[in-house]
């Protein structure tokens, strides 16, 4: 039986911060996001999270100079042992700057409930720094060993 689990495999960014048009195929494989300063790494994190994390939505999300923004999500995997696949989108106007969320699944069959569906589909997404570096301390406060 497979183990259940939504990843990530596609992503769709329009006029998001610095970005003008990114498309990302991860293919539900980890990925490592490298580049120099200033070149949109830190708004394409953003961008993957803003849908399914409404803390990481930023105050401008739509890129100076545009009318509109988008990020468009496709997760799959399984849940409860069926493979599903849903599409979760944000589209951002200058009259909606915290954006508008359309979920449907693979079919394109549209699904209502916006924030709350997203949350009980992908769960609480987060990543707390501290609570990362707690991982590598013992018991008692100390580095642990490497491995």
């Amino acid at each position: 039986m497979k183990k259940d689990g939504l990843k990530l495999l596609k992503a769709e960014i329009k006029n998001f911060k610095n970005i003008d048009h990114k498309s990302v195929d991860f293919g539900g494989k980890s990925a490592l996001i490298i580049g120099a300063n200033r070149k949109g790494k830190s708004s394409l994190i953003q961008a993957l999270m803003s849908p399914v994390n409404s803390k990481m939505l930023p105050s401008k999300p739509i890129k100076e100079g545009e009318d509109t923004a988008s990020i468009e999500l496709t997760i799959g995997g399984s849940i409860a042992g069926n493979e599903v696949v849903y599409h979760i989108d944000m589209y951002f106007s200058e009259k909606d700057q915290k954006g508008r969320l359309v979920i449907t699944d693979g079919d394109g069959g549209k699904i209502p409930g916006g924030k709350s569906m997203v949350d009980s589909i992908v769960g609480n997404i987060g990543f707390d720094i501290l609570e990362f570096i707690d991982l590598g301390l013992t018991k008692d406060g100390k580095v642990s060993k490497p491995g």
